[in-house]
């Protein structure tokens, strides 16, 4: 297991593009720090396959927005980038974190889904689908938790 697999890898790559975007909203490349800002969200929201091609599309408008920089091609018919070099720094960064989610994604964890409601009832315990036996003036607190677990109201009955 390599120093990148666990949350460290994570830090790193959220670091990289943090400061990858703000050097590139800082030299004028604001879509492209736009985007870089939005591949945190991409990151941090994604898993599995579609986090790695959040880091797949990463990579390639990093090295686009270096190119971009390095080699003066304006592509928005103004003046360019303020600072050429900061904005190929900060497309090289974001580029880097690109590859460090496509090569230890698969180790980070996702965000959880332990609140949401799904139609999988296969997960639950029979303790909790159980239905809730007696009258709420006769429920124990137990009984009372059990079923706001399962979504049911326990005052309604």
């Amino acid at each position: 297991m390599t120093a990148l697999s666990g949350r460290r890898g994570l830090i790193v790559a959220l670091s990289l593009l943090a400061l990858g975007a703000a050097l590139l909203l800082l030299s004028g490349s604001s879509a492209v720090g736009w985007v870089a800002v939005a591949g945190i969200a991409g990151v941090l929201a994604t898993a599995g396959l579609l986090r790695r091609l959040v880091g797949l599309l990463l990579v390639l408008v990093g090295l686009a927005a270096a190119a971009v920089a390095v080699w003066g091609v304006d592509l928005t018919g103004g003046t360019g980038v303020r600072w050429p070099w900061v904005a190929a720094l900060g497309g090289a960064m974001v580029a880097a974190a690109g590859i460090v989610v496509l090569g230890f994604a698969q180790h980070w964890s996702a965000l959880s889904r332990k609140y949401e409601r799904g139609g999988d009832m296969a997960e639950s315990t029979p303790l909790e689908s159980a239905p809730l036996e007696s009258t709420p003036a006769e429920s124990t607190p137990l009984d009372l938790w059990r079923a706001l677990d399962r979504g049911e109201d326990p005052t309604e009955r």
